[in-house]
This record gives C-alpha cells, structure tokens and sequence, in this order.
C-alpha cells in the first residue's frame, strides 16, 4: 500500500498579475515534450528554513533520468511524464495543467475528472483547491477507487546553497497537498493517505530544481523522498527553444534593432521604481491594436510577457514587477507589429 501512496501527485499563474510575483508561468515553466533532466537523491530538506544547504546532503552521485514525451501533435497540451518507473499523463486545457492517470509496477489510477494540480500563473501566496475521484488497480489484480481533495499553495522562499558551494536566489517553494480516502476491494477498513510535495522553481529555469514527496497514513510517516536536478544538467531558458523563439519575434522587420522612429505609434512614458522594483510604463496608441511588453536581461532571459488590446488615443498603464529578479541589467521592449522600443535599466 505504501507503493500506492508515494507519486500519485506530481506538481510541476490562474489570472494575468503584475501586482505579486510570479513564481511559475506558462510561457517559461510548462514541461516541453522532448525534454529530458537529471536528479540525485538527497537527504531531508527543511523548507521552512531561509537557506537549504545542500553541500552535505548529496545521498549518492546516480542520476536518475526524468523524460516528457507527446502524446499528440501538440506537443505543449497533452504529454506524459516518465520518472524512476512511473508514467504520469498531464493535459493542458485553458489556463490550468491537469493529471489524467498514473501508473507505476505496482499500481494504475485513472481519474474521471482530470485533477488540476496546477494553474498558469502561480504566484508568492497563491492557491489552487480542487477534488478527485478515481479507480484503479493495485498488483494487477486488486481494484480499488479511491477520493479526496488536492491543495496548491505557495510554501516559502530561500537562498540555496548547491552541492559546489555557490548560492542561488530566489527559490520558491511550492507545495501540493492531497488528501485521499482508498478502498481497496479485499479491505474492510478504508485507508487515509496525506502526500505532501514540494518542488522548489528559480527564475532562468522552466523545471524545478528541487523535490521531496512526503507519504503519511494517517500522521504516520510511512515514506520521504527529496531529490535535487543539478543545474548543468537541465537548461538555461536563455538557451531554452521557446524562449529564443520569442526573441526571434521581437526582433522580426526589425534588423536586431530596437530604434526611436519619428512618426510612432505609440507614445508613452516609462519609469523603474528600485523602492518597490516596480516598473511603470503609461502609454496611448494612435491605432486600436494590440501592444506587447517584453521584460528580459541583456543576456537576452525573458521574465516577463505581456500582450494589451487597446484603442486609439486611450490612455493605459502598467506596471510590471521585478521583485526577485538578479541584480544586473534589464530592457523592457515594446512592440506593435514591426514597430519597436527599448528602454533599459538597472537593479542594483
């Protein structure tokens, strides 16, 4: 039973925000069919903690290969997630990510109403509820349904420490709470089972790079797993597929430039704001159209992505926040159609 319990939730923003920031987004953080990433196993983890140091927590040196292969020809809407053994079927309908079914050698479920675990954005003190229902099979032979309710939430953030001895911030922490009620045919006594599963996002990576998966009947401890995916071995967004292809779009019936033009479409005014690391764009357009905001680093990582339907001479404003971003340099761009701006800045 305990072989049940242990990978039936896996957690990898619900409407459009600038006000709080954003920890997990669809743009740089939904899984991609193809990709493939390494884990080690570590020691326990306190997530309540400020700094995780994971210098002395490194359990043994095996990578274990964690695959995202499509189901479909839509390789961002329907894909299956293979992890030490498991396969795990995700969907992405609308706004929210969604597990249909999951299997291991020991059991199968599959859910009648797809179970949201996830909605796009999530940000620092978010949360997601939602119920299940759904039937399987435990060793090919004993069926069994199974019930409950799942919980999303922002956890925590820290400083972490990697095995080499260098420090990342921020790290955000999500937790997906499940609690489940198992009827096993042959059993007379239902079985209560709690998974709690954190998986831990920092900005310039679409995967987590932190994991642990704790098991309880009841509140009996009776299974804890934590994992760690080395950085070298998952890639950088600046090099990540999606993120150059948004790039590539800026810069189209551009030449790679971002110039001031004499007769604009758009004229607005831009301001960083370093007491609150907000920045404050208002603006008016001289055509109904469709304006877009891109915040990225000069290295060229997008942070932000944001599209405005506005008519003629109307005056709009936003704001877009940089909390948690590195110290260093930034350029938000602006565009409608061919014609684009830039405007540069600094976090220090």
């Amino acid at each position: 039973m305990d072989r049940i319990a242990i990978f039936i939730f896996v957690l990898f923003f619900t409407q459009l925000t600038t006000e709080a920031q954003t920890i997990i987004d669809k743009e740089h953080n939904l899984p991609l069919a193809g990709d493939e990433l390494r884990k080690v196993l570590i020691n326990e983890i306190d997530y309540n903690s400020k700094i995780i140091d994971l210098t002395d927590k490194i359990q043994d040196t095996k990578l274990r290969t964690v695959k995202y292969i499509s189901k479909s020809e839509y390789p961002t809407k329907d894909f299956i997630k293979t992890d030490d053994g498991a396969r795990v079927d995700y969907s992405l309908l609308g706004e929210g990510l969604f597990l249909n079914s999951y299997e291991n050698n020991q059991m199968r479920v599959v859910y009648q109403n797809p179970l949201k675990i996830l909605s796009y954005p999530f940000i620092v003190g978010g949360s997601l509820g939602s119920s299940f229902e759904g039937t399987g099979m435990y060793i090919d032979k004993i069926p069994y349904t199974c019930t409950g309710e799942s919980t999303t939430k922002y956890h925590s953030s820290h400083t972490l420490v990697i095995p080499a001895g260098d420090s990342i911030q921020p790290v955000y922490t999500v937790c997906n709470v499940s609690n489940s009620v198992y009827k096993l045919e042959n059993e007379e006594t239902n079985r209560k089972i709690s998974i709690f599963y954190f998986s831990s996002y920092t900005p310039g990576y679409r995967y987590p790079i932190l994991e642990t998966i704790n098991c309880y009947e009841g509140e009996k401890l009776i299974s804890s797993v934590s994992y760690y995916y080395p950085l070298d071995k998952q890639p950088y967004l600046e090099h990540d597929v999606t993120n150059r292809e948004l790039l590539r779009k800026l810069e189209e019936n551009d030449n790679g430039a971002y110039a001031e033009k004499q007769e604009r479409l758009v004229d607005y005014k831009f301001s960083f704001q370093p007491t609150n690391s907000q920045v404050i764009i208002s603006f008016s357009t001289s055509i109904d159209c469709q304006i877009d905001f891109v915040l990225a680093s000069i290295g060229g990582i997008v942070y932000r992505h944001l599209s405005k339907q506005v008519q003629a001479h109307e005056v709009s404003s936003l704001s877009l926040s940089c909390a948690g971003l590195p110290l260093g340099q930034y350029a938000v761009y602006i565009s409608i159609g061919s014609e684009k701006y830039t405007e540069k800045f600094n976090i220090k």
